[in-house]
């Protein structure tokens, strides 16, 4: 199934869900062209890899003809032409089981695609009104700031497999937009170290790593009904608030560039 058919999907699914609240739409929308901008991401590595393939597969082809053709010259060293024919050969077989390979990690890529939306879908439709409307402000706040938030079904499940109230809610994804908050100021600094070689911008790049895991573990400790060991609030709050009030681009005047789907650096996910 193709990107723009597993989008047609999504609405259809919406349909027959009844999900006809403007922010219930508004929200699936949002889970819709963020799941697509990641697989396009995670799609060009592997489509651009496959082409490079091809073209290689046609150059070998070329060759292997033009070797072939070769036999014919009476006066053709038959034993190195069927040599390179037969390290042809291989070569080309090689290519072939490469590119099966990387056509089924595309067609993986899409499938995982399709169920992720289809999930969304589903736990989008049993969310309650007040867990709608914490989690458009959510995403509606963290775009305005820049912070790229970046959701997915297994997030969602914590909200609706709880039954989040909307001040749990609002503390989950208060986790999530701390640790990418955090964790762009990171991305930022380690950007900065590799360009200059400046030690004291990776030990601040890891500082910053700590203090996102610090606050994603804080907040989503008090989402779930279960405090942060004590030592924590005050000294944290004192320990972060520099950090807090620092641009991401530390360092230079430049935006920094946004982190790769890969990478998950936003997504306010931890595995």
């Amino acid at each position: 199934m193709n990107k723009i058919s597993t989008l047609a999907l999504a609405l259809a699914l919406t349909a027959n869900l009844g999900i006809a609240h403007a922010d219930e739409q508004a929200l699936l929308n949002w889970f819709m062209e963020d799941e697509q901008s990641l697989l396009e991401e995670g799609l060009t590595d592997l489509e651009a890899e496959l082409t490079d393939s091809q073209t290689q597969y046609t150059t070998l082809e070329t060759e292997f003809q033009a070797a072939q053709d070769s036999l014919t010259d009476p006066d053709a060293d038959t034993a190195a032409i069927e040599q390179t024919i037969s390290d042809l050969e291989a070569q080309m077989a090689s290519l072939l089981a490469a590119q099966a390979e990387l056509q089924n990690q595309i067609d993986a890529t899409n499938s995982a695609y399709d169920e992720e939306l289809a999930i969304v879908t589903e736990q989008i439709s049993a969310l309650t009104e007040k867990q709608i409307k914490a989690l458009t402000h959510a995403l509606n706040t963290t775009n305005s700031n820049g912070i790229e938030l970046q959701l997915d079904s297994e997030q969602i499940a914590t909200i609706v497999d709880n039954d989040y109230s909307f001040q749990q809610t609002n503390l989950l994804l208060k986790s999530y937009t701390e640790e990418a908050k955090f964790l762009s100021k990171a991305e930022a600094l380690r950007a900065e170290y590799e360009a200059t070689g400046d030690e004291e911008l990776l030990k601040e790049a890891e500082k910053m790593e700590e203090i996102a895991a610090m606050k994603a573990e804080r907040f989503e400790n008090l989402a779930s009904g279960h405090p942060a060991k004590s030592e924590d609030a005050n000294k944290e709050e004192r320990k972060t608030k520099r950090a807090d009030n620092k641009p991401n681009n530390v360092g230079s005047g430049n935006k920094p560039a946004k982190p790769n789907a890969a990478g998950t650096a936003n997504k306010g996910k931890r595995n």
